[in-house]
Parts: C-alpha cells; sequence; structure tokens
C-alpha cells in the first residue's frame, strides 16, 4: 500500500465521524460568508462606481462633442462647397433640412437631434455671417467651452464656434459670396 492511498483511507473515517473536515477545523462553524462580509463587499463596489460613474459621464459628453465637430465641420464644408458652386447660399432655415442640400447633407445626419436636445439650423446673411446654428439646446456653458475646444479656440465669444446674438453658432464664412 502506498501513502497517498494510506492517506485516503485515514482521512475517510474522519469525515464519517466529523462530517466536513473545514467544520472540525473552524472550530464548529461552517465554512462561508457572513451577512457582515457581504454587507463590506456591498460597501467597496458602491465606492467603485462612485469613482466610476462619472468617469463615464465625461468620456460620454466627450465623445458627443465629438460627434457634433465632426457634423458641423461636415455641414460648414458641404454649405461651402455649394456656395462655391452656385455663387450663393441656400435659404435661411432655423429647422428643417434646407432641400438645396440634397447630395450634399445626408438628411439623417442633419435631422438627428442633439444630444441633450435641440436640432442643427442654418443661418446667418446678418452682419456677413453665415452659419450652420445649433438650436433650442440645452448645453451648458462648461459644455459648449469643451465642444468649443474640440471645434475652435476654447472661447465661446470668439472665433468661428460662439454665441453670436443670443444663438450658438459655428461659423461657415465670414462674408458672402
Amino acid at each position: 500500500m502506498n501513502i497517498l492511498s494510506h492517506c485516503t483511507l485515514v482521512h475517510e473515517p474522519l469525515v464519517r465521524r466529523f462530517g466536513r473536515l473545514s467544520a472540525h477545523v473552524t472550530g464548529g462553524r461552517e465554512a462561508g460568508i457572513t451577512l457582515v462580509e457581504i454587507m463590506v463587499l456591498v460597501v467597496v463596489i458602491g465606492g467603485l462606481a462612485t469613482l466610476a460613474i462619472p468617469a463615464f459621464a465625461k468620456v460620454r459628453e466627450s465623445s458627443e462633442n465629438t460627434v457634433i465637430a465632426s457634423d458641423l465641420r461636415g455641414f460648414a464644408s458641404a454649405f461651402g462647397q455649394y456656395a462655391v458652386e452656385t455663387g450663393g447660399w441656400p435659404a435661411v432655415r432655423t429647422g428643417g433640412f434646407p432641400p438645396e442640400m440634397v447630395g450634399r447633407i445626408k438628411p439623417s445626419s442633419w435631422a438627428k437631434p442633439l444630444p441633450g436636445g435641440g436640432f442643427y439650423g442654418f443661418g446667418g446673411k446678418t452682419a456677413g455671417l453665415t452659419a450652420v446654428t445649433l438650436n433650442n439646446t440645452a448645453f451648458s456653458d462648461e459644455r459648449l467651452v469643451a465642444l468649443d475646444r474640440v471645434l475652435d479656440d476654447g472661447d465661446v465669444s470668439t472665433g468661428r464656434f460662439r454665441r453670436y446674438d443670443g444663438l450658438i453658432i459655428y461659423t461657415v464664412q465670414t462674408a458672402t459670396p
């Protein structure tokens, strides 16, 4: 008989006599997780979640700003191309898709709601500005500054992306063609 089979033979009677060996070793207490340990685990997971959620929100907002910036640049390029080809700008619209832009801008891109509400528009031709506008948005000042950092200079009072006469605009052209 080898040593391994001998250990097995000695162990089996102990298990039959004392039940689980862990109960004997732990002083009669069943091995497992107590309610206090579960509560500590829940508190630790809650703490980690409170640290992670703001980080996820910041990443989400940054991603949304990148999408808006990409849309605005694409729209500005399409409007500029239209102006060069036709010698003028489409009719001013504060909502709806400019029909003159069919084939240059996907209507679905123009019509999608902005994160946080609002929609794109085309406006300007006042004070020599022609611009894509962000209408009915609920963006905070901090959000606009963050978006301006992606698009321009980080100052919403100057540059291509700014507040102008109560509107949020991305300037396409500063003088009409």
